[in-house]
């Protein structure tokens, strides 16, 4: 019986269990563009419910209404189209769909990582969502989320990496320093970790413009291993050391230094890296046995 209790405890505490506070965005109300069927409206709430009648009456006030609370109420008094209780799953998933075309909100959403989430109400609403007094409903709401979640992260440019559990590792192709780095982390990487692009690559800056990094602003090391964001800086190196062999990890001691001394220390290097070592004038030789660790050599 204790051990149900805490299984029960450690599955509801890390779930969603609401749209509420924090995670008021996950509502159909959320004010976001939505272009629907050549109409664009204010928020997902809005478009869905132009999808319950055809007329251009109805759909007109869609449009205009800013208020997402009545357009639903006014959606009672409408004749609903022809089988519109077999339409409204995909018509939701669609639009679900769109909402996380955003990036902000696909952000959010893959912060989420694989968070459990519940649209729970007190509305009585059990097919959307789960009724909070009684904890009965079908969470349909819910599981489209987390399928268009799901969805978002296949269609990633680092899925195949970030599924296999690799960090990626963007360095600056053009630093004597940066190179050294990489050679070190190449001999270093016991559990093949290690993923490497260069920040001037094709695919470093794709991976860039994904993550929304601004390289030149930085000057800094950058490593990924999760969907939403990334680590620069002394956060990164401490995240490299801990994935290499030997006596690597005694480095993560120096984790006490509070960071803003740390990272100053790091920026200090940095900025100064061609001056202090100089740019490099070639490439690294690609052997096969190195060559799968690099994606510009994998596309």
């Amino acid at each position: 019986m204790t051990c149900h209790y805490y299984i029960v405890f450690w599955y509801t505490s890390i779930m969603i269990k609401e749209f509420q506070g924090k995670y008021r965005w996950l509502s159909n109300f959320w004010p976001v563009e939505i272009t629907y069927n050549g109409l664009l409206f204010p928020s997902l709430e809005h478009a869905y419910m132009s999808a319950k009648n055809n007329s251009k009456e109805w759909k007109y006030f869609c449009v205009q209404e800013k208020n997402p609370k009545i357009v639903k109420k006014r959606s009672y008094e409408i004749d609903l189209v022809p089988d519109w209780d077999n339409k409204k799953l995909e018509i939701m998933n669609n639009l679900i769909s769109i909402k996380f075309k955003n990036r902000e909100l696909r952000k959010k959403l893959l912060q989420t990582k694989n968070t459990y989430i519940q649209e729970g109400n007190t509305w009585n609403d059990t097919f959307w969502g789960v009724d909070i007094k009684t904890k009965k409903g079908e969470n349909n709401l819910g599981k489209i989320i987390m399928q268009v979640r799901d969805e978002i992260k296949k269609s990633h440019i680092l899925f195949k990496f970030l599924q296999e559990k690799k960090k990626i590792i963007l360095f600056d192709g053009e630093c004597n320093l940066c190179d050294w780095s990489v050679q070190l982390l190449l001999e270093n990487d016991p559990h093949d970790v290690f993923r490497f692009a260069s920040l001037q690559s094709n695919r470093g800056k794709e991976i860039q413009g994904e993550y929304g990094i601004d390289s030149t602003a930085m000057s800094s090391i950058i490593i990924i291993d999760d969907y939403s964001g990334y680590k620069s800086k002394t956060s990164a190196v401490f995240s490299i050391t801990r994935s290499m062999g030997k006596f690597w990890y005694l480095f993560n001691i120096f984790w006490i230094v509070p960071q803003p001394i740390r990272d100053w220390i790091y920026t200090k290097i940095a900025k100064n890296r061609y001056t202090w070592f100089g740019k490099k004038n070639t490439c690294i030789i690609m052997t096969e046995d190195i060559r799968h660790k690099f994606l510009d050599e994998n596309e």
